[in-house]
């Protein structure tokens, strides 16, 4: 979001926190396009597929916190609010398989077997029970 030569301390706060409240909403890059449709110029740039190295150091630091599928925390730049969001695919991190303890293999048994006594129980129930209807 662009700020002019002009701007007061209380447009630079509105600012940050309009860019603040887009972030917390920010659920994915396809809406992300239509911000200055919403916004009155705001500035959307597509960067495509860059290297953080030949990115500016503002904007370097501002993406070292920030994951894959993430927002930026937005900073104040001399371009005015700026909001980096990054689209690249996440990554899935897969772990290998993890062989239950003995406790946990026993409380699945036990879970089980309460669960079919339960089942008998109600099955039970049901065939013992006479309704009338009046």
């Amino acid at each position: 979001m662009p700020l002019g030569a002009g701007t007061t301390k209380d447009m630079v706060d509105s600012a940050s926190k309009l860019a603040t409240n887009i972030r917390t909403g920010f659920s994915g890059c396809d809406g992300l396009s239509k911000v200055p449709e919403a916004l009155k110029g705001a500035v959307y740039m597509n960067l495509g597929n860059m290297r953080v190295g030949d990115l500016s150091p503002e904007i370097q630091k501002a993406l070292t916190n920030t994951h894959s599928g993430e927002m930026a925390q937005p900073f104040i730049s001399s371009a005015g609010v700026e909001m980096i969001a990054r689209c690249d695919k996440k990554i899935v991190i897969q772990t290998a398989y993890v062989m239950p303890t003995r406790q946990d293999v026993e409380n699945m048994l036990f879970d089980q077997q309460i669960s079919a006594m339960a089942r008998r129980y109600m099955r039970d129930l049901r065939r013992g029970v006479d309704v009338e209807v009046r």
